[in-house]
Protein backbone atom coordinates (compact mmCIF):
# COMPACT_ATOMS: atom_id res chain seq x y z
CA UNK A 1 0.00 0.00 0.00
CA UNK A 2 1.32 3.42 -0.89
CA UNK A 3 2.13 5.76 1.99
CA UNK A 4 -0.49 8.25 0.76
CA UNK A 5 -3.20 5.61 0.75
CA UNK A 6 -2.07 4.27 4.12
CA UNK A 7 -2.27 7.77 5.64
CA UNK A 8 -5.83 8.17 4.32
CA UNK A 9 -6.81 4.81 5.79
CA UNK A 10 -5.33 5.73 9.18
CA UNK A 11 -7.07 9.09 9.10
CA UNK A 12 -10.43 7.51 8.29
CA UNK A 13 -10.12 4.98 11.10
CA UNK A 14 -9.05 7.67 13.57
CA UNK A 15 -11.89 9.94 12.44
CA UNK A 16 -14.47 7.18 12.82
CA UNK A 17 -13.28 6.28 16.30
CA UNK A 18 -13.17 9.91 17.46
CA UNK A 19 -16.61 10.54 15.94
CA UNK A 20 -18.13 7.60 17.81
CA UNK A 21 -16.52 8.56 21.11
CA UNK A 22 -17.62 12.15 20.52
CA UNK A 23 -21.23 11.02 20.23
CA UNK A 24 -20.91 8.90 23.36
CA UNK A 25 -19.33 11.62 25.51
CA UNK A 26 -21.63 14.39 24.22
CA UNK A 27 -24.74 12.42 25.02
CA UNK A 28 -23.68 11.27 28.45
CA UNK A 29 -24.79 14.61 29.95
CA UNK A 30 -27.96 15.56 28.06
CA UNK A 31 -31.75 15.36 28.24
CA UNK A 32 -33.65 12.09 27.83
CA UNK A 33 -34.60 12.92 24.24
CA UNK A 34 -31.02 13.80 23.32
CA UNK A 35 -29.80 10.69 25.17
CA UNK A 36 -31.89 8.43 22.91
CA UNK A 37 -31.05 10.43 19.80
CA UNK A 38 -27.32 9.99 20.36
CA UNK A 39 -27.54 6.38 21.53
CA UNK A 40 -29.72 5.40 18.59
CA UNK A 41 -27.32 7.02 16.12
CA UNK A 42 -24.38 5.24 17.72
CA UNK A 43 -26.31 1.96 17.68
CA UNK A 44 -27.08 2.37 13.98
CA UNK A 45 -23.46 3.08 13.13
CA UNK A 46 -22.14 0.14 15.15
CA UNK A 47 -24.66 -2.35 13.74
CA UNK A 48 -24.93 -0.96 10.18
CA UNK A 49 -28.71 -1.35 10.28
CA UNK A 50 -31.47 0.80 8.80
CA UNK A 51 -33.17 3.25 11.14
CA UNK A 52 -36.54 1.57 10.62
CA UNK A 53 -34.98 -1.69 11.82
CA UNK A 54 -33.62 -0.46 15.13
CA UNK A 55 -35.79 2.51 16.12
CA UNK A 56 -38.81 0.21 16.42
CA UNK A 57 -36.94 -2.61 18.21
CA UNK A 58 -38.20 -4.22 21.42
CA UNK A 59 -36.11 -5.51 24.28
CA UNK A 60 -37.55 -8.98 23.73
CA UNK A 61 -35.79 -9.02 20.33
CA UNK A 62 -32.36 -9.04 21.96
CA UNK A 63 -30.79 -12.41 22.60
CA UNK A 64 -28.15 -11.68 25.24
CA UNK A 65 -26.98 -15.28 25.33
CA UNK A 66 -26.54 -15.68 21.56
CA UNK A 67 -25.46 -12.04 21.07
CA UNK A 68 -27.97 -11.41 18.29
CA UNK A 69 -30.76 -8.91 17.89
CA UNK A 70 -33.92 -8.31 15.89
CA UNK A 71 -34.76 -11.91 15.08
CA UNK A 72 -38.50 -11.18 14.88
CA UNK A 73 -38.40 -8.17 12.56
CA UNK A 74 -39.69 -8.88 9.05
CA UNK A 75 -37.19 -8.76 6.24
CA UNK A 76 -37.31 -5.96 3.72
CA UNK A 77 -35.94 -8.21 0.97
CA UNK A 78 -38.71 -10.80 1.45
CA UNK A 79 -36.39 -13.70 2.34
CA UNK A 80 -37.91 -16.33 4.60
CA UNK A 81 -35.15 -16.61 7.20
CA UNK A 82 -35.21 -14.08 10.06
CA UNK A 83 -33.32 -10.83 10.08
CA UNK A 84 -30.52 -11.13 12.65
CA UNK A 85 -27.86 -8.64 13.64
CA UNK A 86 -24.76 -9.86 15.47
CA UNK A 87 -24.09 -7.76 18.57
CA UNK A 88 -20.48 -6.77 19.18
CA UNK A 89 -19.17 -6.13 22.67
CA UNK A 90 -19.50 -2.37 22.03
CA UNK A 91 -23.17 -2.80 21.09
CA UNK A 92 -23.84 -4.99 24.13
CA UNK A 93 -22.26 -2.36 26.38
CA UNK A 94 -24.35 0.34 24.71
CA UNK A 95 -27.53 -1.71 25.17
CA UNK A 96 -26.75 -2.23 28.85
CA UNK A 97 -26.27 1.52 29.24
CA UNK A 98 -29.59 2.19 27.50
CA UNK A 99 -31.34 -0.50 29.58
CA UNK A 100 -30.51 1.43 32.78
CA UNK A 101 -32.52 4.41 31.47
CA UNK A 102 -35.22 2.46 29.64
CA UNK A 103 -38.76 2.42 31.01
CA UNK A 104 -40.69 0.33 28.49
CA UNK A 105 -40.67 -2.46 25.98
CA UNK A 106 -38.94 -0.44 23.24
CA UNK A 107 -35.16 -0.08 23.25
CA UNK A 108 -35.37 3.52 22.07
CA UNK A 109 -38.34 5.25 23.71
CA UNK A 110 -38.48 8.61 25.46
CA UNK A 111 -41.80 7.99 27.23
CA UNK A 112 -41.57 4.21 27.65
CA UNK A 113 -44.73 3.68 25.58
CA UNK A 114 -43.85 4.52 21.99
CA UNK A 115 -40.63 4.07 20.01
CA UNK A 116 -38.67 7.04 18.77
CA UNK A 117 -39.42 8.13 15.23
CA UNK A 118 -37.11 6.76 12.57
CA UNK A 119 -35.98 10.30 11.73
CA UNK A 120 -34.69 10.86 15.27
CA UNK A 121 -31.14 9.45 14.82
CA UNK A 122 -30.73 11.51 11.66
CA UNK A 123 -31.32 14.78 13.54
CA UNK A 124 -28.04 14.54 15.43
Amino acid sequence: ISSSRQNKMQFNAAFQISFLYGIKSYHSQTTTREFYRGKSLLFGVLTATRTVEFTQAHWREISWKEKFGFASIGRKDGKEFPFRVPLSQQVISLLKEIRKESKGEFIFSVDGKTPIRRETPRKF
